[in-house]
């Protein structure tokens, strides 16, 4: 099912979520239409802008964690 704006109440949710834990939304890796698709390998270069986008945020989560273990101690 093709349907324009279907990831609206996730992205609100989500940014609802952030401002309450003080946090910022890292990156989007929604993709509209996935009926249409049917097989995700097959769209030109998402998976890997997926890979990319998920290494990037875990890096930083882990860059945070330590970051925030220091001013713990």
């Amino acid at each position: 099912m093709n349907v324009d704006n279907d990831f609206d109440g996730i992205k609100l949710t989500t940014n609802a979520f952030c401002n309450i834990v003080d946090s910022k939304l890292y990156a989007e890796v929604l993709q509209n239409n996935m009926d249409s698709i049917e097989d995700v390998a097959s769209k030109e270069g998402l998976l890997e802008e997926t890979r990319k986008i998920t290494a990037a945020m875990c890096r930083q989560i882990i860059a945070d964690k330590e970051k925030y273990a220091e001013s713990d101690a």
